[in-house]
């Protein structure tokens, strides 16, 4: 329940116009858990390379956490 909020903002900064931000925030997510994999997800969808791979690296930070998505 605590990481929910966190988590929301965060999310939130996916969208961000900055491709930095958004990479920065795709890396920040996967210390969440779980909450956090839809957003990563999505992140996973981005125009820019960087922000992807943040996207991955965040997932990737989850381990198996991450593995049923």
């Amino acid at each position: 329940p605590e990481a929910a909020p966190l988590a929301a903002a965060l999310a939130a900064l996916l969208r961000d116009d900055d491709d930095e931000v958004r990479s920065l925030a795709a890396l920040a997510l996967g210390g969440i858990g779980e909450k956090a994999i839809p957003a990563l997800l999505d992140g996973l969808e981005d125009k820019q390379p960087g922000v992807r791979a943040g996207a991955a690296a965040g997932l990737g930070m989850m381990g198996k956490k991450a593995a049923k998505a």
